[in-house]
């Protein structure tokens, strides 16, 4: 009951289509993160770890062949907290897919990401998660299949503030 949020988020776009079935848009999204835990700061005040996340993304969903295709969205980001400015972030965030279907019982999907994610912690209004996925699939028949999941992760927790979190002092970097 201490960690509950709740996110809101709104989202909307335009997609241009090819001739070809292939989309190129553009992506507003906001999301309104309630998260009400209230953290006692050094002062006797209460921090809330609420924040509103702004996105203006640009995507693309391409078929390179007939085989295989490329999905992304990346763009710019604007978050914002609800008591503390130091743990704002404004940066560039992206995510992107290549699927390739070699043949009809075959798959192999990689991904690599750049986002912000918001953090199970009380202490951290976000991370800033970087990553690449590989994952395999074999269609042992047509009712069942087979895939794995091999990714790797960093979750930067540079938000974490020895000014604003005096209560629990965790350091100004944490990977």
């Amino acid at each position: 009951r201490f960690l509950n949020r709740t996110e809101d988020r709104f989202e909307g776009g335009i997609d241009f289509l090819t001739s070809g079935r292939n989309t190129v848009g553009l992506l507003f999204r906001d999301t309104i993160g309630n998260f009400p835990v209230l953290v006692p700061a050094a002062d006797g005040s209460f921090t809330d770890n609420s924040y509103n996340q702004k996105e203006a993304l640009t995507k693309i969903n391409w078929v390179v062949t007939g085989k295989s295709r490329l999905l992304g969205t990346g763009g710019w980001v604007e978050r914002t907290n609800a008591s503390f400015s130091q743990r704002d972030f404004s940066g560039f965030n992206a995510r992107l897919l290549f699927d390739w279907q070699p043949t009809g019982k075959l798959g192999l999907a990689i991904s690599g990401w750049r986002e912000t994610a918001s953090a199970q912690v009380l202490t951290a209004s976000f991370s800033l998660n970087t990553g690449v996925s590989f994952v395999p699939t074999w269609n042992i028949t047509q009712k069942v299949s087979l895939q794995g999941d091999f990714s790797y992760e960093t979750r930067d927790f540079s938000s974490f503030s020895l000014f604003t979190d005096r209560i629990l002092p965790l350091g100004t970097h944490n990977i």
